[in-house]
């Protein structure tokens, strides 16, 4: 099961980058954004929303495994599990993890240019905050290979130029064993996507 920050954010995520660029047009976000946009030729303004809706959608295509990983990479019960891995080749370690909470916020922006001429600049911010129940990890080979379990309540927001564009709340029951391929790395030395 992957799921992106997309499905996170949006019933439909086929929707999110239409609801992106819709907001940015109907001058919401950002008057004197839409306001230049209304003045440009449809090629121009066609060209700016692409630009806009490509950023948009590689953000929103971030995986919430990764944005879990790199904060559990800081987790000390997980990075030791990982050392005693290394270690000792061939072991695992099954680390419990009580219920906490795993927060991420991005904030990129996109400088919206015609020719030489700046005509402003698109904010966009992304935040999650996950609270996660009942999961146990497991460590082998230094990288956290498997997650067994549990469920994660979910509240996410996406604003453009400070105006909320997309907020959802939602719960994701995890499966039984949630494999993770070639694992997340839990020490930074780790570069090796092979383990």
């Amino acid at each position: 099961m992957t799921v992106d920050l997309r499905t996170v954010l949006f019933e439909d995520p086929s929707e999110a980058a239409a609801t992106v660029t819709a907001a940015l047009v109907g001058g919401k976000p950002g008057e004197e954004i839409s306001g230049a946009l209304g003045r440009m030729p449809d090629a121009a303004k066609k060209a700016v929303l692409d630009r806009v809706g490509t950023a948009a959608s590689g953000l929103l295509e971030q995986s919430l495994t990764d944005v879990v990983g790199a904060a559990w990479s800081k987790h000390t019960a997980l990075r030791d599990a990982a050392v005693a891995t290394l270690a000792e080749p061939g072991a695992f370690r099954e680390v419990e993890l009580a219920t906490h909470t795993v927060s991420f916020a991005h904030n990129p922006a996109v400088e919206l240019r015609v020719g030489d001429s700046a005509i402003g600049t698109v904010t966009l911010q992304i935040s999650v905050e996950m609270q996660i129940k009942g999961l146990k990890a497991v460590v082998r080979r230094g990288r956290l290979a498997t997650i067994n379990a549990g469920s994660s309540d979910i509240v996410g927001s996406l604003k453009l130029m400070d105006s909320r564009v997309a907020e959802r709340r939602l719960t994701l029951e995890l499966p039984l064993d949630l494999p993770l391929g070639n694992g997340i790395p839990l020490l930074a030395a780790d570069t090796d996507p092979a383990g």
